[in-house]
């Protein structure tokens, strides 16, 4: 681990609020041990944190995950010692496969196995008024429904906009690195009043490229999109391409996968010429080569930052690090946005 105490006692110092503090000691200490009990006082900081772990510490009956994707995975893996029973998924068949040790059951199975007797956490965020709408239909009452699904979505709409110590300006100029599909630029534009001179959306896959152009040109944005990955020096690397936005840079040891593809990788500070304001980076943890690409803009424009800090374990010391070398004048802050170990931002202005 590369860092030294000096290091720490420095970061800890240039974080600006009591809360970022709490979520650096606590995210810092599961880096070094991966005892879940601090990633548990991090999900904690949040109103619906809070809510999750009373509905998974009170809930005396069997517990099952309606939807066996990303997120429904994602719980069973965090939260196995809970004692999870299934996934419970619309297109599930006999014979029933296996996710993360659970089977995958059919809506059907469900209702003749379990009835109205399990609490049922749903996990889709996009289709968790859905499955809302068909448990009650099948008169599953209320108290019986934990809805992850809403819980993650109501999250995701505040993540990198809503720390009150980050005003917008008139004619904005936003980075949104990662753009996956538009929604972040978005939410950008709300938080702006629409006061915003452009969008430069950095997002390297095919398909994140086409949604992102039709939820974007549907509210008249006014932005462009460019498809490189953003790194430290101009390169072509290996590329992976995942469903729900983990798509991610390969390591060297990895470049023969199969399932890979070569993409063009470039340096913010080549490949942008405008006064940034706000730079968002959420790039599946290349960040810290990112964050190297764009020294100039950082040190020239001296934009707002927003940048997922969870992706590697040193990440939590590295970044604020590499950050207050390039501009030690920043404020920092750190804010949490799920019910897992992902989607901590690390916030300077």
């Amino acid at each position: 681990m590369n860092w030294t105490k000096q290091d720490i006692t420095r970061i800890y110092n240039a974080l600006a609020d009591a809360e970022s503090k709490y979520i650096f000691g606590n995210r810092f200490l599961f880096s070094l041990t991966e005892n879940k009990e601090y990633m548990e006082n991090v999900i904690k900081t949040t109103v619906e944190g809070k809510k999750f772990y009373e509905r998974l510490e009170q809930t005396n009956t069997k517990k099952v995950i309606f939807g066996a994707g990303f997120w429904g995975r994602s719980i069973a893996r965090q939260y196995h010692e809970y004692g999870f029973d299934c996934f419970v998924d619309n297109n599930a068949v006999w014979p029933y496969e296996k996710k993360e040790g659970l089977f995958v059951i059919s809506f059907e199975e469900y209702l003749k196995k379990y009835g109205d007797c399990a609490t049922v956490f749903l996990e889709s965020r996009l289709y968790y008024n859905d499955f809302w709408k068909q448990l009650m239909k099948c008169g599953i009452p209320k108290e019986r429904i934990v809805n992850i699904g809403k819980m993650i979505d109501d999250m995701s709409m505040r993540q990198y906009f809503d720390l009150s110590d980050m005003p917008h300006v008139d004619d904005e100029v936003f980075v949104d690195a990662g753009g996956f599909d538009g929604m972040t630029s978005k939410i950008f534009i709300q938080w702006c009043g629409n006061r915003y001179k452009k969008i430069y959306i950095f997002e390297p896959e095919k398909e994140n490229i086409l949604q992102c152009n039709k939820n974007l040109l549907a509210v008249n944005a006014k932005f462009e999109i460019i498809p490189n990955g953003l790194w430290d020096s101009k390169c072509s690397l290996g590329f992976v391409e995942n469903e729900n936005g983990t798509s991610h840079i390969l390591e060297d040891t990895d470049l023969d996968r199969s399932d890979s593809t070569c993409v063009a990788m470039d340096t913010l500070d080549r490949l942008l010429d405008d006064n940034v304001t706000f730079i968002k980076m959420d790039i599946e943890g290349a960040e810290y080569r990112a964050i190297k690409g764009a020294e100039t803009i950082i040190r020239k424009c001296h934009p707002k930052l927003a940048i997922s800090i969870y992706h590697n374990a040193e990440d939590i010391w590295e970044l604020p690090r590499l950050i207050m070398t390039i501009c030690p004048d920043y404020r920092l802050y750190l804010r949490h946005y799920s019910i897992a170990q992902a989607e901590t931002v690390l916030y300077a202005v």
